[in-house]
This record gives structure tokens, C-alpha cells and sequence, in this order.
């Protein structure tokens, strides 16, 4: 029998981690099991297995088996492994992009604290309002100097208020042979008579704003200008041309309305006019049907209070600016 710790109860022997009770008798029946990991005699000194006897390799061989059944047994590997979804606590990263061009960049603000856009919108309201005031302004003090020279010519037989506003604010070839060249733009801003003026400065109103908006406050002044000063030459060399009788004069905004008109038209050309404040008609058509009016007047039936010529020249003044100027910017 192997070394052991002799007592009145039995022998304890190590068994590969189990214990036996031995009885001091010689059949040596086991009578419980526990595990351990080591035994010890009273000593402290450990206690080890040295006989090979049959029921020594018994107890092993049963030990061996409890083992094998207790063991679980093996997993079959999976060949594909889930990968467990981020919950919303956890942080999740953004996988890198695979392309190699760069991220577009967010856009930049106008202004540095977001008040640039709206500083632009007022100051451009501003300018819009003060040139197209300005321009109203002064039609009307025009308008208001030739109702005073009248009034002094017929009521007060005083007729020099209206000689000079004749001589500075008619575009006619005798203005132009006394040296007053201004006349071809002044008198853009003239207009004598009631009716002519209201419906110069209601259209002047309406529209003015709006092609300000689109081609700039700056543009649209340069515009009048211009349309007025063509439109004076346009005038005074159809009548020349013509060899009308006697000297002809003119004056009034329709040109330079007509040149915004216009211009407004090929910008928008599908948006409605309303002719005559009641009848809608897009915009192409309407200075279609205008130009092609003023230009059968102009050839035919010539010599009227109307100075056709210089509407015509006033709606080829919008057309050049537009071809000459905006087509082709994206307004």
C-alpha cells in the first residue's frame, strides 16, 4: 500500500484530484469522493500515490470517466463571426472614405457673423430706392418747371421760363447747332403734359425696381442714361433722314422706359405684362407687339405728336444692352 495518513477512520489517497476513503480493512472499498488539489499528512508534508495496485488503476480509470462526462463538449468553430451593431451608447467611429478626392468643404458665409447677406440685401434696397426715387424726382421737378413756365407764358404773358426750358431740356437739331449737346439727355426727364408724365412715371415705378433687383442698381442707372441719350440721337437723325418739315423737337422718358422694358424682357421673357393694366401677355410678346407698332408709325405714318423713332430707338437700346451686357450670366 502506498505512504498515507494511518487513523481510526481510514486512509485518505490522491487520485488525480479526487480523494479516496480507505477502510483499514483489506478489501479497501471506496466509500465517498471530493475533490482536491492536494492533501497533506498532519505532518504538512503531501501525501502521493506510489502503488500501481488493481484498485488503484480502478479508481483512476473511474475518474477518468467522470472527467469525460463532465466535460462539456467542444464548440464547432463558425466560419462567419457576428459582429455585434453599436448600441447608441457607444461611440461610433465613421469609417474613413476610400476615394481620394477630397470632401467638399461647407459654403462660406458672406459675412463673418452671418449679418453680411442681410447688409447686402438693405444696402442694395437702398441704392434701388434711392436711384429709381432720384430718378422720379426728378421728372417731377421738371414736370413742375414746365407747368410754371406755361402758366407764366399764358397767364402772365412772360414767355422766357418757357424759352429756356426749350433750349435745355428738347433734343432737336437746333439745340444741338447752339452747343447744347446736355439737351440729348435732359430731355429724357421731360415731359409737359399730364398724361404723358403719369403713364412715363407710373410704368417708371413698376418696373424700375425690378430690373434694379436683377442687373444691379449701378446698371440700371447707366441704362437710363444711355437709353435717353440713343434715343435723342435715333430721334433726331430718323427726322433728318426724312427731311421732315421744319424743325423737330422731342422730349419725354418713353425711351429710357421703353430700353427697361425691354431689357426686362429678355431677362424674364415669359413673365406677364399687363397691357393697357388689364390684359396679361408675356413680356417677349408685348415688346414684340410694341417695337413692330412704333417702327410701322415711325415709317408710315410719321410727323404726329408721337415720336415713334425714338420709342424704336429706345427698345434697340435695351435689346444692345442685353446681348452686349447680360446674356450669358445667369441673371
Amino acid at each position: 500500500m502506498s505512504r498515507g495518513l494511518l487513523s481510526s477512520r481510514g486512509l485518505f489517497l490522491p487520485l488525480n484530484g479526487l480523494s479516496c476513503l480507505a477502510a483499514p480493512s483489506s478489501a479497501a472499498k471506496p466509500s465517498f469522493f471530493r475533490p482536491s488539489h492536494s492533501w497533506q499528512f498532519s505532518s504538512g508534508q503531501p501525501l502521493h500515490a506510489a502503488s500501481s495496485s488493481p484498485i488503484l488503476e480502478a479508481l483512476q480509470r473511474f475518474s477518468l470517466a467522470s472527467r469525460i462526462s463532465r466535460s462539456p463538449a467542444p464548440q464547432k468553430p463558425s466560419s462567419s463571426r457576428r459582429v455585434p451593431l453599436p448600441s447608441s451608447s457607444q461611440s461610433h467611429i465613421p469609417p474613413r472614405p476610400t476615394s481620394s478626392s477630397p470632401s467638399p468643404r461647407p459654403p462660406r458665409s458672406s459675412g463673418g457673423n452671418g449679418n453680411g447677406g442681410s447688409f447686402l440685401a438693405f444696402s442694395n434696397r437702398y441704392q434701388t430706392s434711392l436711384v429709381v426715387g432720384g430718378l422720379i424726382l426728378i421728372n417731377i421737378a421738371v414736370f413742375l418747371a414746365w407747368q410754371y413756365a406755361t402758366y407764366s407764358w399764358t397767364d402772365y404773358k412772360d414767355p422766357r421760363p418757357y424759352l429756356w426750358m426749350e433750349r435745355n431740356f428738347l433734343a432737336g437739331r437746333p439745340n444741338l447747332d447752339g452747343g447744347r449737346w446736355w439737351t440729348l439727355i435732359t430731355c429724357a426727364f421731360s415731359q409737359s403734359h399730364l398724361d404723358h408724365f403719369f403713364l412715363n412715371m407710373f410704368t417708371l415705378t413698376a418696373m424700375a425696381p425690378i430690373v434694379a433687383q436683377l442687373i444691379g442698381p449701378p446698371a440700371l442707372l447707366c441704362l437710363y442714361f444711355g437709353a435717353g441719350l440713343s434715343t435723342s440721337l435715333t430721334s433726331i437723325l430718323w427726322h433728318e433722314a426724312r427731311q421732315s418739315k421744319g424743325p423737330h423737337m422731342s422730349h419725354g422718358a418713353s425711351g429710357a422706359v421703353y430700353s427697361i422694358l425691354t431689357t426686362f424682357a429678355c431677362l424674364r421673357p415669359r413673365m406677364d405684362l399687363y397691357l393697357f393694366f388689364v390684359m396679361p401677355v408675356p413680356a417677349w410678346l408685348a415688346m414684340t407687339g410694341i417695337f413692330a407698332w412704333d417702327f410701322y408709325q415711325a415709317v408710315y405714318e410719321g410727323g404726329g405728336k408721337t415720336d415713334n423713332a425714338g420709342h424704336v430707338g429706345g427698345v434697340l437700346t435695351g435689346l444692345a444692352y442685353y446681348f452686349l451686357r447680360l446674356r450669358g450670366r445667369g441673371i
